[in-house]
């Protein structure tokens, strides 16, 4: 049977080996140890255990004792990490901030809905009264519905077109322009007699195209 010969890699390994058995079981002799160990190999790389074998490993074994019983040190605990800003301080300087900034916000809403409101009653109050009336003849619709309404008055800007529905016209007192057209397939018998008078009076029997070619006459 040939002689078998450890290399580097299998003795180290065989070291790390008794320091995890030698640990298990510090009172193990110099040749258990090394009987023990090798198993780690297959059959064919162990070598048989006799005095002067033993007598070569011992050191090996000396060693591999004396670590395992050697308690691992351990890494020190590093303190907790502090954070660099306390949350109480951070909540102090950040609360006044975000009441600023939700104020300006609110701020800012209400502006641009006060515009938005006098934009709408400019446009569609019949008694809002402004400077550009004076400058631009004045047109009063009877019967159209809102959008109709907003497209119309964006068609013809160079008039001062004010409009009413049929039901809004029925409320009222009657309203005074130098122009007045009743959209008659939208209106009742009772409209047309509360504005038969008007001054200028036109009947549209149509819908947006006639009413179109009426005030493309008046402007």
């Amino acid at each position: 049977m040939a002689k078998i010969f450890w290399s580097k890699d299998e003795l180290d390994a065989l070291k790390q080996e008794m320091i995890v058995i030698l640990r298990k079981n510090p009172l193990l002799r110099k040749e258990q140890v090394i009987e023990e160990t090798q198993k780690i190999f297959p059959a064919s790389r162990r070598r048989k255990i006799y005095g002067s074998m033993v007598y070569r490993f011992q050191d090996m074994v000396a060693a591999a004792r004396k670590e395992a019983t050697t308690e691992p040190q351990s890494s020190p605990l590093l303190p907790p990490v502090q954070p660099s800003v306390q949350p109480d301080l951070l909540r102090a300087i950040l609360e006044p901030l975000l009441e600023l900034l939700a104020d300006k916000v609110a701020e800012r809403i209400q502006i641009r809905a006060a515009e938005t409101n006098r934009t709408i009653i400019k446009k569609h109050d019949p008694q809002t009264q402004s400077a550009e009336r004076t400058a631009r003849t004045g047109v009063l619709i009877v019967g159209l519905l809102n959008q109709q309404a907003q497209t119309i008055i964006n068609l013809f800007q160079d008039l001062e077109i004010t409009c009413l529905t049929a039901e809004e016209a029925l409320k009222r007192e009657p309203l005074r322009r130098s122009h007045t057209i009743l959209m008659t397939k939208f209106i009742n018998h009772s409209v047309q007699d509360k504005y038969r008078k008007a001054q200028n009076l036109r009947l549209c029997n149509g819908g947006v195209s006639e009413l179109s070619a009426i005030l493309k006459n008046i402007s």
